[in-house]
């Protein structure tokens, strides 16, 4: 498990957020390279999710307040 990313959904933002990046204007091989490097380690822990096969998505928990909404697309009292 990879500290701070203990949910798949986690996981699979960082991957895009790499490879994001691995399409941008970066000049340098070794950052290259170092980009490379992160996106197999995030690759090789959703394989360990999947092989394991316990993993479950936390169920959300129902905030209440005037907030509760920032975060989520649209309000989740309205349907």
């Amino acid at each position: 498990m990879i500290a701070g990313y203990e949910h798949r959904w986690q996981v699979e933002a960082q991957l895009g957020a790499l490879e994001r990046e691995l399409r941008g204007h970066i000049r340098d091989e070794r950052h290259r390279a170092s980009i490379k490097a992160q996106m197999k380690v995030f690759a090789a822990e959703l394989e360990r999710m999947d092989r394991e096969g316990d993993y479950q998505e936390p169920e959300r928990v129902v905030r209440q307040g005037a907030f509760a909404w920032i975060g989520e697309h649209g309000h989740p009292h309205v349907k």
